[in-house]
């Protein structure tokens, strides 16, 4: 595993607990009392030709109506279902290939947590993207140079005092295509090239694109997210890059 600066290495700190809950494997038979992998199974040997979403695909195909993720509410909506994680998944991935995100594209995701956060998520890398988790609570100067920074083409976003942050630093991010708002429909006075997600998931519609196409061609070496750290050997933070194999070998020693 390498830094996205500076040359340094560094090890993934903890792994999100909803892609624990999401994709947690079944437990190795021979795995000893503590839940290592047994010495016959190395974890380099089960993550070879692995990714995230393949554990993602497997566990929705396995039980689809099983709760997946729990909204902050009661009522008919309250969770979503394995099944339609994956949907959900499926048509946001296909409209970001429509919107041009190919694999190794930088995709930052600046929300507060909640269902849209995880299905963005998995939709960055379900085309090839590297997705950039950004802290809502950055000052704008650490919001303008992680953005920067990371030369992202797109900003996953949800309303809050950051919006103000990121219009006023824009222009200053070149290869930036424009904005999806994790909501149903754009905030008063946006508009294209900017989208909602009700946008995103209906362009994805139009030209749909199986999730197992795009599955098939990440490889376990390919990064998934760039995850910065809170800078404590210099002023500004080191961008760690994390593939889908470290993320992999997590899993395997903590099922």
């Amino acid at each position: 595993m390498t830094t996205f600066v500076g040359g340094e290495k560094r090890s993934p700190s903890r792994l999100p607990s909803s892609w624990s809950k999401i994709m947690k494997p079944p437990r190795n038979p021979s795995s000893s009392s503590r839940g290592y992998p047994g010495k016959s199974k190395k974890p380099t040997d089960r993550t070879r030709h692995d990714n995230i979403l393949n554990h993602l695909l497997n566990r929705a195909r396995k039980d689809p109506k099983r709760t997946a993720l729990l909204r902050s509410r009661t009522g008919p909506n309250a969770s979503v279902a394995y099944g339609e994680l994956l949907d959900h998944i499926e048509r946001m991935a296909s409209g970001l290939a429509k919107l041009g995100i190919k694999k190794g594209d930088n995709v930052a995701l600046l929300s507060e947590n909640r269902p849209e956060w995880t299905m963005a998520d998995f939709s960055i890398m379900a085309v090839g993207g590297v997705t950039v988790p950004i802290s809502t609570s950055l000052s704008p100067q650490q919001l303008g140079f992680q953005l920067k920074h990371s030369r992202v083409r797109l900003i996953f976003l949800s309303r809050g005092p950051h919006l103000r942050n990121v219009q006023a630093i824009r222009d200053k991010l070149p290869l930036l295509k424009g904005l999806v708002f994790l909501d149903q429909d754009l905030p008063d006075g946006y508009g294209a090239p900017d989208l909602s997600l009700r946008d995103l998931e209906a362009l994805g519609e139009k030209d749909r694109i199986p999730v197992e196409s795009l599955v098939s061609k990440i490889a376990p070496q390919d990064p998934a997210t760039i995850v910065y750290t809170s800078g404590t050997t210099s002023q500004w933070p080191k961008g760690v890059v994390l593939t889908h194999r470290n993320f992999l070998s997590c899993l395997l020693y903590t099922s």
